[in-house]
């Protein structure tokens, strides 16, 4: 009866080994599934079916990254987030990654740009240069989804998938609002859901007064409901403790944050102003 126990220790202990290294390799193949281990700065596999702006992205993200493999071969001591790249490069490279940033990437999680490199499309280096060197409008375009027009209907609180509790901090406040203007023309949806931090309403009006908010939309958030979790755009900053909205009143922006810094402007002139820019810049599907 011992030896018999002993056998079987032994083989729970193999078993357990096995289950283990078989967890780790899960893990490993989970880890690098998307990436498929293409460095850098090689060009992204089956680019070529991609939409015109991911391609001209693909391309200008692998100049970037050999600029910056010959600065640090010639042994310069240079971090690597302080490597500027070159004028030309730097804006070629906003101009498709914006593109391809802002017409290629949804909610849903199955626009192009979200499935070019495995959902690791994005360039935080490309991104800290063009808030750094570039006019404050390219920074804006380079981290939005989206900027909205909005007649607000209804605010409540939904939980997150990782719920957060803050009695001074309320970040389970989400806002529906009715799309009635999509300034970029970036925004799939109808009806909106964004999360925000503050409570906006408190001094100037209430939500049951429907009114109408400009709002700039980043998705990467989520609500808990009827125990499912949905996607949801969100508004402010993790630590942002000030309101950003703003709101529209008879054709007139009122900016009481300086979100924007464009209080008393009309809304048609701001509008147009954007949708020119990106026409000028030719940043566009």
């Amino acid at each position: 009866m011992e030896v018999f126990i002993r056998i079987l220790f032994v083989v729970a202990l193999l078993s357990e080994v096995v289950f283990m290294q078989t967890d780790k390799d899960n893990g490993k193949v989970h880890r690098h599934q998307y990436r498929h281990n293409v460095p850098w700065d090689q060009r992204w596999p089956g680019i070529e079916s991609y939409p015109r702006v991911v391609r001209e992205w693909d391309s200008l993200r692998v100049e970037i990254s050999k600029f910056r493999n010959e600065v640090h071969a010639r042994g310069d001591d240079i971090p690597a987030r302080e490597v500027d790249i070159p004028e030309n490069l730097l804006l070629s490279s906003a101009k498709a990654y914006i593109s391809a940033r802002l017409f290629h990437w949804n909610l849903k999680y199955d626009g192009s740009f979200q499935k070019y490199w495995g959902g690791y499309g994005g360039d935080g280096f490309l991104v800290m240069q063009i808030k750094r060197r570039l006019p404050e409008i390219w920074g804006l375009l380079a981290e939005v989804d989206g900027i909205v027009l909005v007649e607000a209907f209804r605010d409540t609180m939904l939980l997150r998938s990782h719920t957060i509790h803050d009695e001074e901090y309320p970040r389970n406040l989400v806002l529906y609002g009715k799309v009635i203007d999509d300034i970029l023309g970036t925004i799939e949806e109808d009806t909106i859901m964004t999360r925000h931090n503050t409570v906006w309403f408190n001094d100037l009006f209430a939500v049951t007064e429907k009114p109408e908010l400009l709002l700039i939309l980043r998705s990467g958030t989520d609500a808990v409901i009827n125990n499912k979790i949905v996607s949801i755009y969100y508004t402010e900053w993790h630590l942002e403790t000030e309101p950003k909205y703003i709101y529209v009143e008879n054709g007139v922006i009122h900016d009481p944050y300086s979100v924007f810094n464009i209080d008393g402007k009309k809304y048609e002139d701001f509008k147009n102003e954007m949708r020119n820019f990106l026409k000028e810049q030719g940043i566009r599907p």
